[in-house]
């Protein structure tokens, strides 16, 4: 499914995207409030891979962000799952190349995906899971995706040293990885049928490091 804003697209990722997003991936402004760039352009390929996963396993995926006019991908603005810190709850996540920065185009994207969210896929609720020193990104959540500002980003039953390695961690991208996720994201919906909410979480960015720079 492709969406369409005022001035943006947004489709799915393909294969023959992975150059122009190892050159976003390698920018530090682009990878600011994350663990850091990519350096190497097998996580790219994984980045690539994991989100095509969950379009081909039939679940919320990420978009990639082209404007209008355009004939480049400037960023990325979709869905996130992140059951290895035992969050259930769908995440919007979002990255844009800083040359785009400042023209309320990010704010753009995520509202065009919390209504695909809620319209298409029936979401209960949805997340956005901010660095608290990243303003910008409070503001987009704050301004489009509302709902609380309170809450912890996970309960912390993994030692730091360990859900870094596991966010640097090669990333197992099989039919079962896929399906796990699909259950998760089933079993959150069936299970949790209210009217759609939207919160944002931004706490301790000891705690965040891991889960912004996923």
């Amino acid at each position: 499914m492709q969406l369409e804003t005022k001035r943006l697209i947004l489709h799915p990722f393909r294969e023959e995207d992975v150059e122009v997003m190892a050159q976003l991936f390698a920018n530090p402004d682009f990878m600011r409030f994350s663990l850091g760039v990519f350096t190497e352009r097998k996580q790219t390929i994984a980045f690539i891979e994991k989100v095509i996963g969950w379009d081909r396993a039939g679940i919320p995926s990420q978009f990639a962000v082209v404007p209008h006019g355009e004939d480049a991908i400037i960023g990325y603005c979709g869905f996130f799952y992140h059951p290895e810190h035992g969050i259930e709850d769908i995440e919007i996540g979002y990255r844009l190349d800083p040359r785009y920065w400042n023209r309320g185009l990010i704010t753009e994207a995520a509202r065009a995906v919390r209504d695909h969210g809620f319209r298409d896929w029936d979401l209960s609720r949805v997340i956005s899971l901010i660095h608290p020193e990243n303003i910008p990104s409070r503001r987009v959540a704050e301004k489009n995706l509302g709902g609380s500002s309170t809450g912890s980003v996970f309960q912390d039953r993994l030692p730091k040293a360990r859900r870094l390695a596991q966010a640097h961690a090669p990333r197992d991208h099989s039919l079962i990885n896929a399906f796990a996720e699909m259950l998760a994201y089933l079993r959150h919906n069936l299970l949790a049928k209210v009217s759609p909410t939207i919160e944002h979480r931004h706490d301790n960015p000891a705690e965040l490091e891991a889960l912004v720079g996923a």
